[in-house]
């Protein structure tokens, strides 16, 4: 049978052999006794923070970059070098100029998604959220500009953090919607991108997920649901 020795056994078996074996120590010289029970001094590298690597991804909106970046190409190597490309983009300053003109085309098939297929005058084009063809007579997705704009934007001023993009809402739509935005874990960020992205005249549309199998928290941190 494998036998394990402790810290402490380990301390005192040491230290009984120098007293017992030691004729210059023993009991009456405590100077003899061996010690390892001192809390190890920690390196002075570890409590420096780590240099951060290249960008792999990055936390935004759900299922934007999905939906919306490079999702109809049909080579799946150009699909993916978008993605990749779109997820590791550092620059924010950039990402509306570089993302708003391929974000576009892409909102105009998601657009047609609630089409009705036996009445084909009611085609779905054109009721997406923010869609607007009257100044140019050319199709226009406004949304298109704050979604390539793909960070979390919360209202301070508020205190009720119930509606994921409740503040894109209001500046799209200046729907006075009063409540701060941002993604709270419990909300169901899911179905409102899709009820932005094909939109039927309400911001949210299901997902088809109804329920998770864990009941989450939005004020306990790390907002992670117990295990199962």
């Amino acid at each position: 049978m494998k036998k394990t020795l402790t810290v402490s056994a380990l301390s005192a078996m040491l230290a009984f052999s120098v007293a017992c074996g030691d004729d210059e120590g023993g009991q009456d010289n405590p100077d003899a006794m061996v010690r390892i029970d001192a809390e190890p001094v920690p390196d002075a590298d570890l409590t420096a923070f780590p240099a951060l690597g290249t960008q792999l991804d990055r936390m935004g909106r759900s299922a934007v970059a999905t939906a919306l970046i490079g999702t109809f190409d049909l080579a799946d190597n150009a699909r993916n070098t978008a993605k990749n490309s779109y997820s590791q983009d550092a620059n924010v300053a950039g990402w509306v100029a570089a993302y708003t003109d391929a974000m576009e085309p892409n909102l105009g098939i998601l657009d047609a998604l609630n089409a009705d297929e036996v009445d084909t005058a009611q085609d779905g084009c054109g009721d997406q959220i923010a869609f607007d063809n009257t100044a140019t007579g050319t199709d226009k997705y406004a949304v298109a500009g704050v979604l390539a704009d793909d960070r979390l934007l919360i209202d301070g001023s508020q205190t009720d953090c119930d509606q994921y993009l409740a503040v894109e809402a209001n500046l799209v739509l200046n729907l006075g919607l009063a409540d701060c935005g941002g993604r709270s874990p419990v909300v169901d960020s899911v179905s409102r991108t899709y009820g932005v992205l094909v939109s039927t005249g309400t911001l949210d549309i299901s997902s088809g997920v109804t329920a998770d199998d864990a009941t989450h928290t939005d004020d306990t941190f790390p907002y992670l649901a117990a295990p199962l």
